[in-house]
């Protein structure tokens, strides 16, 4: 088969490239690849194999999702019967949970998928840290906060993430217009206004905390025993 050439890199690259993007770049290429997953979400075709390595942005910044091979069509389904679809090989790190779990997949496998994206390229890591590979491990799944790795990022783009990769697909942003425009603007729906608690802000001074407070303890009860 004959397929077209594009001159670019792929969307790894450019995080390699540029580890700490402005908000506005990132709104861009998260928009781009948006319009192209609705086109497909139209045609009744989930791409389930969206990460990096298959997003490619050229000089102009123009942005081409590729690699359709785990693609999933609803025509063909209906053909054959249900489809059991499992994780493609090596992308763990950007499936939906329902990949795991044997829940079928939906246009929020891909939105999930995107949504990870999204927080990777502002702030260098994943939502849920690396090495998910069992339905065992979805269940203790905690969302880490993106505001927690990038300070300067406001609470209510962090929402709009956390929404985005919900491990539940009920729970999760229902449509990929809804994701663009929660990462341009605020959506009080996403409660982003509620003061989280230190464990959700910072888990890093949580767990100090609360290992100082059992020091204290372990020192007052050494004490108590040495004067009884």
């Amino acid at each position: 088969h004959v397929t077209e050439y594009f001159d670019g890199r792929t969307l790894q690259q450019w995080m390699l490239d540029n580890p700490a993007p402005d908000l506005e770049s990132v709104r861009s290429i998260i928009a781009q690849i948006a319009l192209g997953l609705r086109a497909l979400h139209r045609k009744d075709v989930l791409h389930l194999d969206l990460k990096p390595g298959n997003v490619m942005i050229d000089a102009n910044g123009l942005v081409k999702i590729i690699d359709f091979g785990s693609s999933l069509a609803a025509s063909w389904t209906e053909e054959n019967g249900r489809a059991t679809h499992l994780v493609p090989a090596g992308t763990a790190d950007y499936a939906a949970p329902e990949h795991l779990t044997g829940a079928p997949p939906s246009n929020r496998s891909d939105i999930y998928s995107l949504g990870v994206i999204a927080y990777e390229m502002l702030t260098g890591h994943l939502p849920y840290g690396k090495g998910i590979t069992s339905a065992a491990q979805v269940k203790k799944l905690s969302y880490i906060p993106a505001s927690s790795r990038r300070k300067d990022l406001p609470d209510w783009v962090d929402a709009a993430l956390e929404q985005a990769v919900k491990k539940s697909p009920a729970e999760r942003t229902e449509a990929l217009s809804a994701l663009v425009e929660n990462l341009r603007k605020p959506n009080s729906g996403l409660g982003f206004g509620r003061e989280k608690p230190l464990i959700e802000r910072n888990p890093v001074a949580f767990w100090k905390g609360v290992s100082a407070i059992l020091l204290v303890a372990c020192l007052a009860l050494a004490m108590l025993a040495a004067l009884s």
